[in-house]
């Protein structure tokens, strides 16, 4: 059995982010990266997923056809660490929360 330490988080985002982000904006609001240049060099390595799919250009842009169950956005960096997004789809405006 593998100890690895699986480390996850969450944060609410409302729909108008996702429809102007990139995957290095997300990578750096999900805290899996400090920097936008710190994405970049994950990404060339091989090391960032989107919904369990390796990510390899570094100006993917994010789109709703991104969404899981039309909701949720899942990121990985290497093999323990993840972050979701959920989509805020409620019409008033929800400050961003992370657990």
């Amino acid at each position: 059995m593998n100890n690895t330490e699986i480390k996850s988080s969450w944060m609410v985002i409302e729909n108008d982010d996702v429809s102007v982000s990139t995957i290095t904006h997300l990578a750096k609001l999900s805290g899996l990266v400090k920097s936008y240049s710190e994405a970049k060099s994950l990404i060339k390595s091989g090391g960032l997923y989107l919904n369990n799919q390796k990510i390899t250009d570094v100006n993917r842009e994010i789109s709703t056809d991104d969404l899981l169950y039309n909701k949720y956005i899942l990121l990985r960096k290497g093999k323990s660490n993840y972050f979701i997004f959920k989509l805020n789809h409620d019409e008033t405006t929800m400050a961003n929360t992370t657990r």
